[in-house]
């Protein structure tokens, strides 16, 4: 197998499903005959846990109904140079429980919602359209 590689499809993978399965899975379900059991075939990438902190398992073992709860109460900006798209990242945020705003807030209104929920309302941005944040 390749190299694991971080695509929108992997994290919304690592946000809604149960498993995320390792070649093996399959090599044994046609082994067998008929489909494996999943928990016995983790997808496991030391490499990839590394390079983004990020453990696959350990965040699969989590419910799903839990994930869904990440940006719960926080509220992204984003500027028109992220990457990956805003629709992808709106996506990713949403199904996290977070919302987009089309317009960014003044910076007097986010300091506002700062003193009442501290970094419940986060801008995202991108080096190319840094001037569009500063304040």
């Amino acid at each position: 197998m390749g190299r694991l590689v971080r695509t929108p499809k992997f994290i919304t993978a690592l946000i809604t499903v149960k498993y995320i399965l390792s070649i093996g899975w399959l090599t044994e379900s046609q082994k067998i005959g008929k489909f494996a059991e999943e928990s016995k075939f983790p997808l496991c990438d030391e490499s990839f846990n590394e390079m983004f902190k990020c453990d696959i398992p350990k965040v699969l073992s989590i419910p799903p109904t839990e994930r869904a709860k990440l940006f719960d109460g926080i509220t992204f900006y984003m500027t028109p140079g992220v990457q990956p798209s805003r629709s992808v990242l709106t996506e990713m945020i949403e199904m996290c429980g977070g919302k987009v705003d089309k317009n960014r807030k003044s910076y007097i209104s986010i300091q506002e919602i700062h003193k009442e929920k501290p970094y419940s309302y986060l801008v995202l941005t991108a080096m190319n359209d840094l001037h569009l944040v500063y304040y």
